[in-house]
């Protein structure tokens, strides 16, 4: 993971908890999706006499707070171990925060994408259960952008590829809400994202934000497939435009992430940006929070009739990628 980002969300500034509570949350249909692609994958190699670990693994990389982590954890109906990774001391802390002390099933701890995969060969040396032969699902939510992608999916691959078994791949990830009642305010939040004066545009780590941006179509990211290991890889996306094209389940289009909520919501989510957040390391908190003051002052004289209280519906551009590693026969 680009290290400024995991200094970022790793600095005392930064509130785990406020990332929690802000941001939105996947919708059950996203975790049935991987549900259904994952017991799909374990027929399928059962069926050509492949044998699956007893109690696999689970893997999400970039936990943060556990968001997506927890929800996994719940979604699959058999025993399984899951542990969430992120490199972010301050996620971590915020996703241990919610365990239950009688659920030894659902652990976190500390790594990215360039070590996860000696996780288990350095926390558990002389365990014959938690090793990396019986990871056979690794996910990573709202996370692939700050990777290096090429080193994340070598990893990725060569872990579930250990033991034989092999195993599901999945990426997924939301970015530029929009306020659906008003298309004609969708400028002004672009200014406040990319504009380097009026906005947060010179605070953004780059190339990840554009990556996410373009959620994941770049060369970067369509050379790096091309050249894994992996195979049956599918793509699917929903961009927000502002004809407002309603989101459709037909294979192609990824998931709707959508919330109903206040303006004041709003502005809570902008600032769990990282961008915010640097934009306070390096000009103070008074700077930023003018930033932000500014974007809202100028929503409600275009739309008079808003204010923080009003009830408004925030939807999100979205990606989800699944690959397979598929197992061999011993």
């Amino acid at each position: 993971m680009n290290a400024n980002i995991a200094t970022e969300f790793s600095h005392n500034t930064f509130s785990g908890q406020n990332y929690e509570s802000a941001r939105p949350k996947y919708p059950k249909e996203l975790y049935q999706k991987i549900e259904k692609s994952y017991e799909d994958f374990i027929d399928d190699q059962t069926q050509k006499g492949i044998q699956q670990p007893e109690k696999p693994i689970f893997i999400d990389l970039g936990c943060g707070p556990g968001t997506a982590t927890y929800e996994i954890h719940r979604a699959v109906p058999f025993p399984f171990l899951t542990i969430g990774l992120d490199p972010s001391t301050k996620m971590i802390e915020a996703a241990n925060e919610k365990l239950s002390g009688d659920d030894d099933s659902l652990q976190f701890g500390i790594a990215d994408e360039s070590n996860f995969n000696n996780f288990f060969k350095s926390k558990y040396p002389e365990s014959s259960t938690l090793n990396n032969a019986n990871v056979n699902f690794i996910s990573c939510a709202q996370c692939c952008h700050w990777f290096d992608f090429p080193t994340f999916l070598e990893n990725s691959y060569n872990i579930l590829k250990e033991g034989n078994t092999g195993g599901k791949l999945f990426i997924f990830g939301y970015i530029r809400p929009v306020i659906w009642e008003y298309p004609e305010l969708d400028d002004l939040f672009k200014r406040l994202d990319y504009d380097f004066e009026y906005g947060f545009g010179k605070y953004w780590q780059q190339p990840g934000r554009d990556y996410l941006n373009n959620l994941l179509t770049d060369d970067y990211y369509i050379k790096a497939w091309e050249q894994s290991s992996f195979d049956s890889i599918k793509f699917e996306r929903f961009f927000t435009t502002k004809e407002r094209t309603p989101f459709i389940d037909d294979n192609a289009h990824s998931f709707l992430l959508s919330k109903s909520t206040t303006v004041k919501h709003f502005r809570d989510y902008i600032t769990t940006w990282s961008a915010f957040n640097k934009c306070k390391r390096e000009r103070g908190e008074e700077y930023a929070v003018a930033i932000v003051d500014k974007y809202f002052n100028d929503m409600f004289a275009k739309v008079s009739s808003l204010n923080y209280d009003s009830k408004i519906t925030l939807v999100w551009s979205t990606y989800f990628i699944e690959a397979t590693c598929y197992g061999e026969l011993k």
